[in-house]
């Protein structure tokens, strides 16, 4: 009796640490492949401030409040920063959040050097939980809401 108690709670300890295992991987290129996209939507968004990419990686959420004519003025308006000259790095990562369904989002500051000033942009992103499963890394995320702050931008408000 004891012994297949024993022998029970050993293989259930074995396929916890396997669940585990398994788990942490995926967590990781969870981790890897939303840190990848922020860093290439943000070069290829603010290369050329470009509106048309900006709607094509964007989420339709990210329209759902506001007309897409204010949104591309904002945008526009962001674009005093002039030429984008480097994306210095991106920080952040993933979460999960399990309620009416498993929604994935992922929120990063991406510091960058443009003509005129640096700028952090914040991208938040949301991930397609199947095409995270199955590894379409390319269509497994996109752009949720964004934020760009630099001293630049705020002086020449006023």
């Amino acid at each position: 009796m004891i012994k297949n108690f024993l022998a029970m709670l050993g293989l259930l300890l074995i396929l916890i640490v396997l669940t585990g295992g398994v788990l942490y991987e995926r967590w990781k290129s969870l981790d890897k492949t939303a840190y990848e996209y922020a860093m290439d939507a943000a070069s290829f968004v603010f290369a050329n401030w470009d509106f048309q990419e900006l709607k094509r990686r964007a989420d339709t959420h990210m329209f759902a409040n506001d007309s897409e004519e204010k949104l591309k003025n904002v945008f526009t308006s962001m674009s005093r920063l002039g030429a984008l000259q480097s994306v210095q790095g991106c920080r952040g990562q993933p979460a999960v959040n399990v309620g009416d369904g498993i929604v994935i989002t992922a929120k990063y500051a991406c510091e960058m050097k443009f003509e005129k000033d640096t700028a952090v942009a914040t991208l938040v992103l949301i991930g397609n939980p199947l095409k995270i499963l199955l590894g379409d890394n390319a269509e497994s995320w996109k752009i949720l809401a964004l934020n760009v702050n630099s001293d630049y931008l705020a002086k020449s408000a006023k």
